[in-house]
C-alpha cells in the first residue's frame, strides 16, 4: 500500500524565523512606546494644563517673567484624608469673611487670604480638609494661575509652578515671587489684604 506523502519542503526557514523575530522586537517596542505614554498621562494628571480665558485651549503667555499657566489641582480622595481632632482649639473664634479680589474669586471653596498688590491678585482657597489652591493673576494677562498651596515654616502661604515659586506673606499679604535660582523676581507690598 503506497501513501501519497508529499516530499518535505526545500524551502529555507530563515524568513519564518526572521519575520518572528520583527514581530517580537516591533511588541516590544510598542510595549515600551505605551509606557512612557501612560507615564505621560500620569504627569499630566498631577502637572499642569494650560488653559486660556477665551476657552480654546490656546496660551497667550508673555514673552519674560513667570508662565501664565493654569494647573489642574487634584483632591486627596477621602479615605486618605487626616481625621479631625476631636480635642477643642485654644480659641473657637467664628470665621471671618475674607475678602478676596474679584479676579482671583475662590468660587465655592472657601476664601482663606485675599490680597491686591499694585500688579497682582491672589486668593489662597481651601478646597477641603487640610487642602489648599494658590488662585493668581497678573494684570495685562488674560491667563490666571491656580496652584496647590501650603505653609512654610514661617507660616507664609507659597505655591510653585515650572521654577518659580509665589509667596504670601500671611501677616501683610506682601506678594514675592522668585525664580529657580531663589532671586526675587517681583516683590509687591499689599494695597488690600484680607485673612482669618
Amino acid at each position: 500500500m503506497s501513501y501519497n506523502v508529499p516530499p518535505p519542503s526545500s524551502r529555507p526557514v530563515w524568513p519564518i524565523v526572521l519575520a518572528c523575530l520583527v514581530l517580537v522586537v516591533g511588541i516590544a517596542v510598542a510595549a515600551v512606546f505605551v509606557g512612557i505614554n501612560l507615564g505621560e498621562d500620569d504627569d499630566t494628571a498631577s502637572g499642569s494644563v494650560s488653559v486660556s480665558a477665551s476657552g480654546d485651549g490656546e496660551s497667550d503667555e508673555p514673552a519674560a517673567g513667570p508662565p501664565s499657566t493654569v494647573e489642574t489641582v487634584t483632591e486627596t480622595p477621602k479615605d486618605e484624608q487626616p481625621e479631625k481632632s476631636a480635642e477643642p482649639r485654644e480659641t473657637q473664634r467664628p470665621p471671618k469673611a475674607v475678602d478676596v479680589p474679584s479676579e482671583v474669586d475662590c468660587g465655592g471653596d472657601t476664601a482663606v487670604l485675599g490680597t491686591r498688590t499694585p500688579t497682582f491678585a491672589a486668593a489662597i482657597c481651601r478646597t477641603g480638609p487640610g487642602t489648599y489652591v494658590y488662585r493668581g493673576k497678573s494684570d495685562g494677562v488674560a491667563d490666571g494661575i491656580v496652584l496647590q498651596a501650603q505653609r512654610n515654616a514661617a507660616g507664609d502661604w507659597f505655591a510653585t509652578n515650572k521654577g518659580y515659586a509665589y509667596i504670601i506673606d500671611a501677616d501683610t499679604g506682601r506678594l514675592t515671587i522668585r525664580n529657580g535660582a531663589s532671586e526675587v523676581v517681583d516683590s509687591e507690598n499689599a494695597i488690600q489684604f484680607s485673612t482669618r
